[in-house]
């Protein structure tokens, strides 16, 4: 509340029989996500007011996590996996032909995500997207705290820049080879991971767990909500950060 690098709702009330909460405004001239499409929809020269206010987002971020409010709702990496098999459930059920493809990745990530010690548990947004962002000239606002929880960092910041990423490449043009727009939302999403840690430490390794999870979650959602023009964007995406971690 006495922030001076982001504003946060003020909570009015909670109607439990409809899980609403009712919170106070918060000025707005456009979103963090309308700016991200915008610049990246121009050449690079519009990506410097971006990683400005990405490195704006990650202060607040920071801000958040360490502001000592508590839940008594908790989200664990062993929740997301969970979630994520009941999706995959989901649709290998309605289509056989893939039930047993993604075992050997989940098994490769289960194990590794056991083996990396997490950093201790923050105060979670737990939906903390581009689009929760909201920008007032130079100020920032974040909003949509109905998934209050206590979790590690890294949750937070993977699915923000898995996010950044989808967003990104669906709105970069198809005629830029796919390799030079990966390398660019790869940029704004190291900036963004990189001005989180000036400021408080995170592991690189639980972030680029949970941002896997996020990306092959995207792929599954091509299939489930029957998006197939997002899937080529996002198997891209998710081979990409495969590559990168210690998994056979």
């Amino acid at each position: 509340a006495n922030s001076k690098n982001v504003t946060i709702a003020e909570p009015l009330a909670w109607l439990p029989e409809h899980k609403i909460l009712v919170q106070g405004p918060i000025p707005e001239d456009r979103t963090l996500k309308k700016l991200l499409l915008d610049a990246l929809a121009q050449g690079d020269e519009a990506d410097e007011e971006l990683k400005r206010f990405l490195a704006k987002t990650a202060g607040g971020l920071v801000e958040l996590h360490h502001s000592g409010a508590t839940s008594a709702q908790a989200a664990t990496w062993e929740d997301e996996l969970a979630e994520v098999r009941e999706v995959l459930g989901r649709l290998t059920s309605a289509v056989p032909a893939l039930s047993g493809a993604a075992d050997p990745f989940l098994e490769d990530i289960e194990r590794l995500g056991a083996e990396t010690p997490t950093d201790p548990p923050v105060s979670g947004h737990r939906s903390f997207r581009p689009a929760q962002v909201l920008l007032h000239g130079d100020d920032i606002g974040f909003i949509d705290f109905d998934g209050f929880c206590v979790a590690e960092p890294a949750l937070d910041v993977a699915l923000f820049r898995a996010t950044a990423r989808d967003l990104a490449m669906s709105v970069l043009s198809p005629d830029t080879p796919v390799e030079a727009r990966l390398a660019r939302v790869d940029d704004l999403c190291e900036h963004f991971l990189a001005s989180y840690e000036n400021l408080a430490p995170i592991s690189r390794l639980r972030v680029a767990l949970w941002e896997t999870l996020d990306l092959f979650t995207n792929v599954l959602h091509s299939w489930t909500k029957a998006k197939p023009g997002r899937l080529g964007n996002a198997l891209a995406l998710l081979e990409q950060e495969i590559a990168r971690l210690p998994v056979s």
